[in-house]
């Protein structure tokens, strides 16, 4: 399952090379979701042992709610086709 959904983590990003606010939003419900069965099974069952399944989500989540992050992403659209002058 991990590796399903860093397939389609890579493909999207690949595919969606924006900064609009709605790929932050997409990208923390992404990683939200993955965080939540290893989470829950956790919880349930009482495993410890799947806390390092769990870290790379947990990394991801903590530095796109960082303020730098969330800014880098409010680009306005009609800027995002501009070239950079060299």
């Amino acid at each position: 399952m991990g590796l399903v959904v860093g397939v389609i983590a890579i493909a999207l990003a690949v595919k969606w090379q924006t900064r609009r606010k709605w790929v932050w939003r997409f990208t923390v419900a992404f990683e939200s979701v993955s965080l939540t069965p290893p989470v829950v099974v956790a919880f349930l069952e009482g495993d410890r042992s799947v806390v390092g399944g769990v870290s790379i989500p947990i990394v991801v989540l903590v530095l796109l709610v960082m303020p730098s992050t969330r800014q880098w992403f409010d680009l306005d659209p009609s800027l995002e086709n501009r070239q950079n002058p060299e």
